[in-house]
C-alpha cells in the first residue's frame, strides 16, 4: 500500500540541494577512489496503524578527476492498518479486502482501517561531473517498486559556484513517471463501493493480504515534473545561510484507490453506503525553503522554515531548529524539534450526504486540516581508528492532531471523534565508514 506526504514529490530534488550543502561545511573530503557508506536502520511505528521497517545503504566515491559517483538502495516492510477513509458510526460495518478475498468487521464508534503488508524496493543511482571549475553537473535516477505501485525517476542538478566560491547557485529539474495497479483492480473514481455493507453479521478473516510480487509498469499513469531554484551563502566562517524554491506539477491518476468516503442520511447521519473518492487529475505546487547554519564555538544551530501550497487549497508550514551538542572526541547529542500545520484540500469532506452532488470529493486524513509536533534527539560518536567509522541512533516522538469535532458533522457524527490523534515512534541507527 503507498504511503506518501505532501512532501514526498520533493524528495529527490531536496537530495540535490543538500549535497550543495554538504559540500561546503564539509571539513573533510575523502581520498580519490574511496568509498564513504552510511547505512541505516529505521523503525516507524503508528499507534494502532503503520508499522515500518527500514534499512537503507548508500555508498559514495570520489574519483581522481574530482567527480562523484553516489549509489542508494532502499527496502521497506510495512504492515499495519490505515483509515480508509470511512466516517466512525454508531453501525457495525463490514469491509472486503482489495481482492475481495477477506473480511473485516468495524465496531461501532471505532476509526474504520485496512489491514496490509507490503514490501518496497527502491534503487537509486547519481554522477556529478565537474563541467568548469566553477561548475558542476549530477544527474541521476531511481526506481521504486510495491506489489501495487511502480516509478521511474529522473534527475539533473547544476550547481554553480560564484568566483569566491562562497556563493552557490542550484538549478534542478526532476521527472517521475509512476503506476498505479490496485490489488482487485484499480476502482473508478466516486463509483459505489459494492464490497461493503453497514450492519452485517458477516464473520471477519483477520488475515492481512501479503503480495510477494512488484508491480512493474502497469496500471493507471501519473507523471511528476519538478523543478528547483536554490541559493547557499556562506556569510562568515561560521555562519551560512539557504534558500531555494520548488515547483511540482503532478497529472494523471491521483487517487489513492483503497480510500472510500461514507455516504452518510443528510439528517441523522447514519450511514447509507461507500463511494471511492475522486481526486481532480492535476496537482501544481509551490515550495519556499530557508535554512539558517550557524557554527559557535563548538557546537552547531541550524533553523528552517518550509512554506508550501498547491492547487488542492493545501497550505502547509513547517518550522525545524536542530542544536548539535559537541561532548568531545567527535561525539554530540543533537536535539531537534519540529512543528508542522496544514489547512484542508478544497475537496476533503469527512463524509458526503445523500442530497449532495459532487465532482470531487476525499475523506484521506492526510489532506484534512492538521497539525504535528515532532521532538527528537540524536546521539553520534565515532568508532576509533581501526573501524574508521561513526555511529550514531536518532530517536523521535510524533504527535499529529486534527478536528476531532468538525462543525459539518451530522446527527450521530456528532457523538464520535472523527479525527483521532496519531502518534508515531521513529528509531534509527546509523553506521558509516570509509575504506
Amino acid at each position: 500500500m503507498q504511503l506518501e506526504t505532501t512532501t514526498s514529490h520533493f524528495r529527490s530534488l531536496r537530495e540535490a540541494l543538500t549535497l550543495a550543502t554538504c559540500s561546503l561545511l564539509a571539513s573533510g573530503q575523502s581520498s580519490a577512489n574511496e568509498w564513504q557508506l552510511d547505512s541505516a536502520l529505521l523503525y516507524y511505528s503508528e499507534n494502532d496503524r503503520v508499522s515500518v521497517v527500514e534499512p537503507l545503504l548508500m555508498g559514495r566515491r570520489d574519483l581522481n578527476n574530482g567527480d562523484q559517483l553516489n549509489l542508494s538502495l532502499v527496502v521497506d516492510s510495512m504492515t499495519g492498518a490505515s483509515p480508509n477513509g470511512a466516517t466512525t458510526t454508531n453501525q457495525l460495518q463490514t469491509f472486503t479486502s482489495p481482492s475481495g478475498k477477506s473480511l473485516h468487521q468495524v465496531n461501532p464508534g471505532e476509526l474504520p482501517a485496512n489491514s496490509f503488508r507490503d514490501q518496497s524496493l527502491s534503487v537509486a543511482g547519481g554522477y556529478t561531473h565537474g563541467v568548469a571549475p566553477l561548475l558542476k553537473n549530477s544527474i541521476g535516477g531511481n526506481f521504486s517498486a510495491e506489489s501495487d505501485y511502480s516509478a521511474l525517476g529522473f534527475t539533473d542538478t547544476l550547481l554553480i559556484d560564484l568566483e569566491n566560491r562562497l556563493t552557490t547557485f542550484t538549478l534542478a529539474a526532476g521527472a517521475t513517471f509512476a503506476f498505479v495497479d490496485a490489488a482487485g483492480a484499480t476502482p473508478v473514481p466516486l463509483s459505489r463501493v459494492n464490497s461493503a455493507s453497514v450492519g452485517s453479521a458477516a464473520t471477519p478473516d483477520t488475515v492481512s493480504e501479503e503480495s510477494s510480487t512488484y508491480n512493474l509498469f502497469n496500471g493507471e499513469g501519473k507523471e511528476s515534473f519538478d523543478l528547483l531554484f536554490g541559493i547557499t551563502q556562506v556569510l562568515s566562517p561560521r555562519t551560512l545561510v539557504q534558500l531555494n524554491y520548488s515547483y511540482t506539477r503532478q497529472q494523471g491518476y491521483l487517487n489513492d484507490p483503497y480510500k472510500i468516503i461514507s455516504e452518510i442520511d443528510p439528517k441523522s447521519g447514519d450511514t447509507l453506503g461507500y463511494f471511492y473518492e475522486s481526486r481532480p487529475d492535476n496537482r501544481n505546487s509551490h515550495a519556499l525553503f530557508g535554512q539558517w547554519i550557524h557554527h559557535l564555538q563548538e557546537d552547531v544551530v541550524r533553523l528552517s522554515y518550509r512554506y508550501y501550497r498547491d492547487a488542492w487549497g493545501v497550505n502547509a508550514h513547517t518550522a525545524e531548529i536542530k542544536y548539535r551538542y559537541e561532548l568531545g572526541n567527535d561525539a554530540y547529542l543533537q536535539p531537534q524539534l519540529r512543528l508542522y500545520q496544514q489547512s484542508a484540500a478544497d475537496f476533503y469532506r469527512h463524509s458526503l450526504p445523500s442530497d449532495l452532488s459532487v465532482n470531487e470529493v476525499s475523506a484521506d486524513l492526510r489532506l484534512a486540516k492538521i497539525k504535528s509536533r515532532t521532538i527528537g534527539l540524536k546521539f553520534g560518536m565515532p568508532l576509533g581508528e581501526s573501524l574508521n567509522g561513526k555511529f550514531s541512533v536518532r530517536l523521535e516522538q510524533m504527535l499529529q492532531t486534527g478536528d476531532a469535532s468538525p462543525a459539518s458533522a451530522i446527527g450521530s457524527e456528532r457523538n464520535y471523534n472523527l479525527h483521532p490523534d496519531l502518534e508515531a515512534t521513529i528509531i534509527q541507527f546509523g553506521y558509516s565508514l570509509r575504506y
